[in-house]
C-alpha cells in the first residue's frame, strides 16, 4: 500500500470519529441535558484515537515527502526490485564515468541517461500465474502451442514461456539450467497463493500451526500432576497422556470455465477476469469446507471443517443481553477449557458483522463501535466470509438451516497446505456445469460451445489440535 493510500485511510478514519463526537455534541445540546456517563466515555474514547490519528498522519506526510526522492534500484544490479538506493558518488577529479549499462531487452525497466530515474516492472500480483493459465487455455492444453502463445509477454512475464517451454522437453540431471524453471514455476504458484491467501478464511487466521502430510504427529490430551509437598513427604508422580494424528494428502479441485476469446485477449482487464475469478473459485469453495458446521470428515477424501463436532450452542436471542450472553459463553468455554484467548478470532457472516456493527444501545449509541474501528470484537479479531453461509442444526429437532458464528483458536488448528495450485486446461471435454456435479445434471460440450475449462487443483488438509479450540453458536438471527 501506498503512503498516499494510507493517508486517504487514516483522513477517513479521522473524519468519522470527528463525525462521531459532533452527532454526541448535537444530540445533548437539542435534548438540554449533559453528556451521560456512558457519552462521557465514549467522546473520551474518540478524542484519543483522533489523537492517535494526527500522529500517524503527521508521520506518513513525513515518510511520503522524504520518499519522494528516493531512488528505485533496478532487479539485478545489487538490489531486489523496489529497493531504494542513494545517488552515486560523483567521481574523483578527472575521472570519467563509464556509461551505465543499458537494462536487458524484457526486463521491464527503463534507462533514463544522465538521470537516477529509474523504473522498473509494476504487475499486478499473479500476473505470471493467470499467464500461465491463459496460455494453457489458449491452447488447449497443448504445452508447445502454450509456449509458443506465451512468447508475447516475454518483454514483461518471461518465466511464464520458459516454464512452459521447459515443461516441454524433458529434464536431465547433467543440464545445468534443469532446475531453474521449476523454481520459477513454484514461485509463480506461490505468488498466487499469496493473492489468494488474503481472500480466505485460513488466510487471516494468525497462529495457525503448519505441520507436514502423511506424517504422525504426536498429540497432548492430558497433562502432569503437580502438587505442594511436606516435608519428608514424598512428591506425587504422574503421567501426560498422548495420541497421534495423521494429516493424510487431501486436495481440492475446481473448474472455471471461460470462452476461447476471453482467453486469447492479451489486455489487463481479461487477465484480470482471469485471475479473479481463479481465486474467486478456490477461496470460496476453501472457505465453506473450513468453516460450514455442516461438513463432515469422508474418508480418504476430505477433511471434515473445522467447526463439525465441535462444542455447539443455540443463540439466546437477538437482544443486546442476549448477544452479551452469546459472546460470553463462548469465550468463557475457551476459559474453562484452558484455551487461550490471545489468538483467537470470531468467524462469521457478512450480515451478522454489519447487523453487530449497526446494534446500537437504549442510548442510541453503537454498541461495539471497535467492529466500525479496527475490526474487533471484545478484544478479538473478526473475520468475515461469504463462505459462512448457514447450515442445518437439527439438536433442536426443528432441522433449520441458520446463520451462526464460531470462535476458533488459531494455534489449535493444524494445517498441511502444499502452497501450490495445480492447472490444466480442455474445451475437449463435457461438463455439468454446476458446483455439485456428483448429484447428476446436463452435460454442456465445451468444443461446441466454443469454452474452454481450466481446472485448479490445490493440497490441503486441516484438524482440530483440541476440540476445545473452537466454540459455535448457531441459530444466529442479528
Amino acid at each position: 500500500m501506498s503512503y498516499a493510500e494510507i493517508l486517504k485511510s487514516l483522513r477517513k478514519q479521522r473524519e468519522e470519529k470527528l463525525t462521531t463526537m459532533t452527532q454526541l455534541h448535537e444530540k445533548a445540546a437539542a435534548e438540554q441535558r449533559t453528556f451521560t456517563k456512558e457519552e462521557v466515555a465514549t467522546f473520551d474514547d474518540l478524542e484519543k484515537q483522533i489523537a492517535s490519528l494526527d500522529a500517524q498522519i503527521k508521520s506518513t506526510e513525513t515518510m511520503e515527502r522524504l520518499s519522494a526522492g528516493s531512488v528505485v534500484r533496478i532487479a539485478g544490479e545489487g538490489g531486489e526490485p523496489g529497493q531504494t538506493t542513494p545517488p552515486a558518488p560523483a567521481p574523483a577529479p578527472g575521472q570519467t564515468t563509464p556509461p551505465a549499462p543499458s537494462p536487458a531487452p524484457g526486463s521491464g525497466a527503463v534507462d533514463v541517461r544522465g538521470s537516477d530515474l529509474r523504473v522498473v516492472r509494476n504487475l499486478p500480483r499473479g500476473t505470471s500465474f493467470t499467464r500461465y493459465a491463459m496460455a494453457l487455455a489458449a491452447s488447449k492444453g497443448n504445452l508447445m502451442q502454450a509456449a509458443e502463445t506465451a512468447r508475447q509477454w516475454d518483454g514483461s512475464t518471461p518465466e511464464v514461456g520458459r516454464i512452459l517451454r521447459a515443461a516441454v522437453a524433458a529434464g536431465t540431471t547433467t543440464d545445468a539450467t534443469w532446475a531453474a524453471p521449476l523454481v520459477e514455476y513454484r514461485n509463480m504458484t506461490e505468488e498466487f497463493i499469496e493473492l489468494l491467501r488474503p481472500a480466505t478464511i485460513l488466510g487471516r487466521i494468525p497462529g495457525v500451526r503448519r505441520v507436514p502430510f502423511n506424517i504422525r504427529i504426536p498429540r497432548q490430551t492430558g497433562g502432569a500432576t503437580v502438587g505442594w509437598v511436606g516435608e519428608t513427604a514424598p512428591k506425587p508422580v504422574s503421567r501426560m497422556s498422548f495420541d497421534t494424528v495423521s494429516m493424510p494428502s487431501s486436495k481440492i479441485a475446481g473448474i472455471v470455465v471461460i470462452t476461447q476469446e476471453l482467453a486469447r485477449y492479451s489486455s489487463p482487464s481479461a487477465e484480470a477476469v482471469v485471475r479473479e475469478d481463479l481465486v474467486e473459485a478456490v477461496a470460496e469453495f476453501t472457505d465453506a469446507q473450513f468453516i460450514n458446521p455442516g461438513v463432515a470428515p469422508v474418508a480418504n477424501v476430505s477433511p471434515g471443517s473445522i467447526t463439525n463436532g465441535a462444542q455447539a450452542v443455540a443463540s439466546a436471542g437477538t437482544t443486546l443481553a442476549d448477544i452479551e450472553a452469546d459472546l460470553l459463553a463462548a469465550r468463557a468455554y475457551f476459559v474453562a477449557n484452558r484455551i487461550p484467548l490471545a489468538g483467537a478470532v470470531w468467524v462469521m457472516d457478512p450480515t451478522t458483522r454489519i447487523g453487530l456493527e449497526e446494534l446500537r444501545t437504549a442510548q442510541d449509541i453503537q454498541a461495539y463501535p471497535t467492529l466500525s474501528t479496527n475490526g474487533t470484537l471484545k478484544g478479538l479479531p473478526v473475520v468475515d466470509s461469504l463462505g459462512v453461509g448457514t447450515y442445518d442444526q437439527d439438536g433442536a429437532g426443528a432441522g433449520v438451516a441458520g446463520k451462526y458464528i464460531a470462535l476458533i483458536s488459531g494455534q489449535n488448528v493444524m494445517l498441511a497446505d502444499d502452497g501450490q495450485v495445480m492447472l490444466d486446461a480442455s474445451d475437449q471435454a463435457s461438463l455439468v456445469m454446476d458446483d455439485a456435479p456428483a448429484g447428476g445434471g446436463t452435460l454442456t460440450s465445451l468444443w461446441q460451445r466454443n469454452m474452454i475449462g481450466i481446472r485448479a487443483e490445490r493440497f490441503i488438509h486441516w484438524l482440530r489440535r483440541r476440540n476445545a479450540g473452537v466454540f459455535v453458536i448457531y441459530n444466529v438471527a442479528y
